[in-house]
């Protein structure tokens, strides 16, 4: 793998970065995660502006512009020649010796990995269960994913794709690395706080109401989770993931929804769409 350390491109093997990192002593840093297809990254101009927000939330300055940043993502995607790949940025405030009140030399570390997915998950959905977790600034990624590590470290081993997260107040936000989304009585639920706003969520919304769906967004517990008749995720890398197990029960009729299927391939064409616009434009 090619990586891209703050401007500079080199082997995984060549990849260097100080112990003394605050991202690796304190989780003290972000990132964000996108998927390239045909090796072109989708909806970048979304990802800078949100890798920016979440420089503003962690009070860490970026001293590079967004034109550096885009020629850094992108082409880390074209020097690992991966078609379809998810690419992730990782910034750190850097080595600043537990003051968390400034930015000191930075790092923005680039990573591309071909992406492998399941067509199963996609034709016959995945199986979910709630899980009491807590995620602390949900509105951004943050590097420290202990969250994600302890509900994956225990459910991948027994086939379960996905931990639908449990509020102390009994909400359930969003999955460990997914958003959430149900469909009751043909309407399209979503929880509307305490959860990553995440960029295929917001598509998918936008989808919905051009297709006549009614999109409402509030907060939920368990019980309204079991009375839905369809379940699925959404994240950038993985697109719209049907559920049709939930806590080792069937979502519905066992099988991917009728409005799930619609809203995946609305996704799908809405991708083409945003390629073939991208084209054009660059052709004028």
């Amino acid at each position: 793998m090619i990586i891209c350390i703050n401007g500079k491109w080199m082997d995984e093997k060549k990849a260097k970065i100080s112990v003394l990192d605050n991202a690796f002593l304190y989780g003290d840093g972000f990132y964000d995660t996108m998927r390239t297809y045909h090796g072109q990254v989708l909806e970048l101009e979304l990802h800078l502006k949100r890798l920016f927000h979440s420089a503003q939330v962690m009070n860490i300055e970026l001293p590079w512009t967004e034109k550096q940043l885009r020629n850094w993502i992108q082409g880390t995607a074209d020097r690992n020649k991966a078609k379809s790949a998810r690419v992730r940025i990782t910034v750190s405030r850097g080595c600043n010796t537990f003051d968390f009140t400034c930015t000191k030399d930075p790092m923005a570390v680039v990573t591309c990995e071909p992406l492998v997915l399941n067509p199963k998950d996609y034709s016959e959905g995945v199986s979910v269960v709630t899980m009491k977790l807590h995620r602390v600034l949900p509105q951004i990624k943050t590097v420290g994913l202990t969250h994600m590590v302890v509900a994956y470290k225990d459910l991948f081993p027994k086939g379960i794709y996905e931990a639908l997260m449990v509020s102390n107040n009994g909400n359930i936000p969003e999955g460990a690395s997914t958003n959430l989304m149900i469909v009751k009585n043909g309407k399209l639920i979503t929880p509307k706080s305490g959860m990553l706003p995440g960029l295929t969520r917001k598509r998918v919304m936008i989808l919905a109401k051009k297709l006549g769906i009614r999109v409402i967004q509030k907060n939920f517990k368990l019980a309204t989770l079991k009375s839905a008749d369809e379940i699925f995720l959404t994240n950038r890398p993985r697109e719209v993931i049907p559920v049709t197990r939930l806590n080792g029960k069937k979502v519905g009729k066992g099988k991917p929804g009728t409005l799930t299927k619609q809203l995946m391939a609305a996704y799908q064409q809405y991708i083409q769409d945003y390629f073939a616009s991208t084209k054009d434009s660059k052709g004028k």
